[in-house]
């Protein structure tokens, strides 16, 4: 598909002047400049210059572009596209915001730019979930676990947080060094029915192995083969570590 763009954009510059697109050929053209990553064709799309006859692009328009700019790390655009949604008479839905936070992730932005994806998730309430664990992720990215933590129990998001949000919020408490939280978090999960995997047994058995607590890291990952699951080598290197310096 993404090979495709370069043939979509010739055939829609073909097209007889008294022959306007439709919304799905700019749908159809946007989603393969989105999956090739040419953020400045899929942005010509989304904002086509005055007098130039166009019509007004679809919400799914603009999300395609906004997608193909988040790809090339241009956030700037991706915010600069959502605010023009409006003028363009087009409402940004829960895709929009969601891509535009996590735009603000790309190549490690999310350090800097954490107080940002929360700016933009307060401005969609009640938000879904795919937005929420895009701002949790970027609260994880800048250590601010105590702000993932908000957002993961937060009463005004519409939808049951899931398995990713829990494994964002261990990690930037595994990142803070804060072993208590991780494994209250593991705890939060089994309450709510949500099965923790690897990926969150070996986050928190890493928090407790940097803050010394050996045991305790042994005795999560010791939790993670008695639920059946199969150590990723992060699981190994985190018990390799731990049994070492108990010994110690």
């Amino acid at each position: 598909r993404a090979a495709q763009w370069q043939r979509g954009l010739r055939i829609f510059g073909e097209a007889p002047v008294e022959v306007a697109p439709d919304a799905y050929s700019l749908v159809a053209v946007a989603s393969c400049c989105a999956a090739a990553a040419r953020w400045e064709q899929a942005l010509a799309l989304a904002l086509p210059s005055p007098g130039s006859g166009a019509r007004s692009p679809s919400t799914v328009v603009f999300n395609a572009a906004a997608a193909a700019c988040a790809r090339a790390a241009r956030w700037e655009l991706c915010l600069e596209l959502l605010d023009s949604m409006a003028q363009r008479r087009a409402v940004p839905d829960d895709v929009s915001y969601s891509i535009a936070i996590h735009s603000l992730g790309e190549r490690g932005g999310c350090s800097q730019r954490w107080p940002l994806a929360l700016a933009l998730l307060s401005r969609r309430r009640p938000a879904r979930l795919s937005a929420v664990n895009a701002a949790i992720a970027a609260c994880c990215s800048a250590s601010q676990w105590q702000q993932s933590c908000m957002l993961l129990f937060a009463a005004d998001v519409a939808d049951e947080r899931d398995v990713i949000s829990f494994n964002s919020s261990i990690a930037a408490c595994e990142r803070a060094w804060k072993w208590e939280h991780s494994l209250k978090l593991i705890s939060d999960m089994d309450r709510r029915r949500l099965d923790p995997d690897v990926v969150s047994f070996t986050a928190a058995a890493n928090a407790c192995e940097q803050a010394r607590q050996w045991s305790l890291a042994l005795l999560v990952l010791d939790q993670l083969r008695a639920r059946g699951l199969r150590p990723a080598v992060a699981s190994l290197t985190v018990a390799a570590r731990a049994a070492q310096r108990w010994e110690q």
